[in-house]
């Protein structure tokens, strides 16, 4: 490994988002060092303008010209039928100078090293990537950067730092919250089939929700829709601890608010926040508030949540006083302080609990009274929040609107009599010689060395400025005005075209391995079980493997024979529990890390992969062939889709509740058990909690109370008949019966059906 940082500060990178051309010209012009843009195909905001080829052609040189990195987030899982045009695709972008691909499919990011080797790849924060194991997995499967899951504390980011990887640590310091581990979320996809890792989630996490426990209602509201992030405070600790690059988040907002983003970030890094970059941040977007520290601090329980409303909620700036008799026009008394004028945007909020309604700002306030004409009526004590600041939008248009970064050029001038100009322009590897005009004996006023760098260094126009290192100019010559003006005019494109030249590669020619499944000899049963009553059920059938959850809490010979289903969340090393195993007679694990992977790539026992992985293709699956003895299937794949990856060591799910999501915000603890910091009240107790959305569907709570987290687990299982059916027919080895919240009985029934 790389000798440790020891916390010495660098100046890590601003990296910014961009889902549109004027977002990605606004975040460059604040002053980030970075964007990160997806194509129309192929990336994880589906939703989002996103660009066109050409589109991005122009993105890349507009930012190289200033000096600004592009990522290109190709994050989401691909099938097999979308692999060639995948890496046709990156090979155009690979052409056009593209400075990294953001991934998340580990059998994409193969390929992709194997086709275009010199291209930086970043893994992806839909990789989970939540401990140092995880990062070293990574770095060993052939990425330079990872973007760590937004769960992790500054304490768990600073021992990955400091841990001498040579991997770069990226981390999101702005920008929404996902409620679930970034790629564990199945909830959208099993909902409405819209798949958050295919880059087309329908957001459920922002809907409203009841908690239930035991059947009695406990809480109603948006109660898995957290806050956004802003950690300004922690960017300058971050930075001493080593991280390489700051993250906000936002593909899908405008402009402005990418503007003022950057802005207020970027004077973060520079030391030079202050309240009034909070406050503008506040006014440009939030959602219920901000969270300031987001996961950094420990453990955030419900003042993290944005359980009220899960949109833009503006700034509070006054309540209703009066109603006109008979119109929509309010009185709104404001609170100290508050500004309002013409254009700005307000939104009341009924006392009684209605439907939020606004309107825009007609005409000033008088002796601090606002009037409003609302589509509603507003009734005395309504709250009035402003959610568009006129002024604030304004200004930050005007600036974001501003070209002047300017690449710098070291520049050498030499001027003699009888012999050509010259003028060598150089910026890091790229060198251009430029002849010139013919300087010729001075019969007059002969031209200075200080007026051939005046002329010389007007370089407005372009994004260019001229740092002169070398100037050789002999007395008594003469070049005309014009001519120096041409000259200059003519150097700085002719080095504009070579500079953007080399960041442009060579077409490549494009290799798939064909992969051929070998035919499983026979089809075996797996059961995963997570009670005692469902192990003696299970265990009853005789199945060929029984993963056994929480398997720390059994006995060692309650082990024997057996697989020890391993943590889906791992943030201690998993080296500790894995040892526990390695010296007693389990018969192997079932893994859901990349660390785990990593820890046990030299264990003698048999290794299962778990769904959590996304094995979605075969070159993932062949890849992962050499860490394992199995490989499950992700539950996303329809049977058609899977029926290719088939075959010896596969194994795919025919019944089960699926984990939707896994969450650090647990529902009952944040909104019944009181929670703050790592545990609430309820830790441990008995009691059925169950989230039931708009529909009436309920999703059962599975709590992990000591690692405090929580599954909420789809409201409907596989059918086993269907799942039956199409594994039997597609040609699994191994068909798994997933058990959670089952009892005894059910699993008894559940069994008997595969007789």
């Amino acid at each position: 490994m790389d000798k440790p940082n020891q916390g010495k500060p660098i100046m890590p990178e601003l990296l910014a988002p961009a889902g549109n051309i004027e977002c990605m010209e606004a975040a460059v012009n604040m002053g980030c060092d970075a964007v990160y843009l997806g194509g129309k195909d192929f990336s994880a905001r589906a939703r989002a303008d996103n660009f066109t080829l050409d589109e991005i052609g122009y993105a890349l040189d507009y930012c190289h010209l200033r000096g600004v990195k592009v990522f290109i987030a190709v994050n989401t899982l691909y099938k097999d039928s979308e692999m060639r045009p995948l890496m046709s695709y990156l090979g155009d972008l690979y052409e056009k100078g593209a400075d990294a691909f953001i991934m998340q499919d580990l059998g994409a990011a193969k390929l992709t090293k194997e086709n275009f080797p010199s291209i930086p790849l970043h893994a992806s924060t839909q990789m989970t990537a939540h401990s140092l194991h995880d990062v070293l997995f990574l770095r060993k499967a052939g990425f330079r950067r990872v973007v760590l899951s937004r769960e992790l504390s500054f304490k768990e980011i600073e021992k990955i730092t400091s841990a001498g990887t040579g991997m770069e640590i990226e981390v999101f310091i702005h920008g929404a919250l996902c409620v679930c581990y970034s790629g564990q979320c199945l909830m959208s996809s099993l909902i409405g089939g819209r798949s958050g890792n295919r880059g087309s989630c329908a957001q459920p996490c922002r809907q409203r929700y009841g908690l239930l426990k035991d059947g009695t209602d406990l809480e109603q509201g948006y109660l898995l829709s957290p806050r956004d992030l802003m950690a300004l405070d922690w960017i300058e600790p971050l930075q001493k601890a080593g991280v390489a690059s700051f993250k906000i988040e936002g593909r899908m907002r405008g402009p402005e608010y990418v503007a003022q983003a950057v802005k207020s970030c970027a004077r973060a890094i520079r030391g030079e926040s202050g309240e009034e970059d909070k406050q503008n941040l506040l006014k440009i977007f939030n959602r219920g508030g901000y969270s300031t520290a987001g996961y950094l601090d420990g453990q955030p329980g419900r003042e993290m949540m944005s359980h009220v409303s899960p949109k833009a909620t503006g700034v509070y700036i006054g309540r209703v006083v009066r109603q006109r008799g008979g119109k929509n026009t309010c009185r709104i008394r404001l609170e100290a302080g508050a500004q309002a004028i013409p254009g700005d945007g307000v939104e009341i909020w009924p006392a009684s609990g209605g439907e939020h309604f606004g309107a825009y700002i007609n005409k000033p306030p008088e002796k601090g009274i606002l009037e409003l004409d609302a589509k509603d009526p507003a009734m005395p004590g309504d709250e009035a929040y402003k959610t568009y600041d006129k002024k604030l939008n304004d200004d930050i248009r005007g600036e974001m609107r501003q070209d002047t970064r300017k690449l710098e050029l070291e520049a050498v001038v030499s001027a003699k009599k009888g012999k050509p100009m010259t003028m060598r322009l150089s910026k890091g590897e790229v060198r251009l010689d430029f002849e010139g005009p013919v300087p010729h004996e001075a019969v007059n006023r002969p031209v200075t060395a200080d007026e051939i760098r005046t002329r010389l260094s007007k370089t407005g126009g372009t994004t260019f400025q001229l740092k002169f290192i070398k100037e050789e100019t002999e007395p008594d010559i003469f070049i005309g005005i014009g001519e120096l003006n041409q000259f200059r005019r003519d150097a700085l494109e002719a080095f504009r075209k070579e500079y953007l030249d080399s960041f442009k590669r060579c077409k490549v020619p494009l290799e798939l391995p064909v992969y051929v499944n070998t035919k499983a000899k026979e089809q075996k049963i797996s059961a995963l079980i997570r009670s005692a009553g469902q192990l003696e059920a299970a265990a009853a059938m005789d199945p060929d493997r029984i993963y056994m959850e929480y398997p720390h809490t059994y006995q060692p010979d309650e082990l024997a024979g057996r697989f020890a289903a391993l943590p889906r969340i791992d943030r201690e090393s998993p080296e500790r529990l894995i040892s526990r195993f390695e010296k007693t007679d389990i018969a192997g694990y079932l893994v859901r890390t990349w660390g785990q992977v990593y820890c046990l790539r030299h264990s003698k026992k048999q290794i299962a992969l778990d769904y959590s992985l996304h094995i979605y293709n075969k070159h993932s699956r062949n890849l992962l062939k050499d860490f394992s003895s199995s490989q499950c299937l992700s539950p996303e794949l329809n049977h058609l889709e899977a029926e290719g990856l088939l075959g010896e060591g596969s194994e795919i799910i025919v019944y089960g509740y699926l984990p939707a999501m896994v969450t650090a915000q647990c529902p009952a603890g944040n909104f019944a058990g009181g929670r703050k910091g790592k545990h609430c009240r309820e830790r441990g107790l008995a009691g059925k909690y169950y989230l039931r959305d708009k529909t009436g569907a309920e999703f059962p709570i599975m709590r992990d109370c000591e690692s405090c987290l929580a599954y909420i687990l789809h409201n409907r299982p596989v059918p086993i008949a269907q799942g039956l059916s199409e594994a039997r027919r597609a040609g699994a080895e191994f068909i798994r019966l997933e058990f959670s919240i089952e009892s005894k009985e059910e699993t008894e029934a559940v069994c008997k059906c595969l007789n």
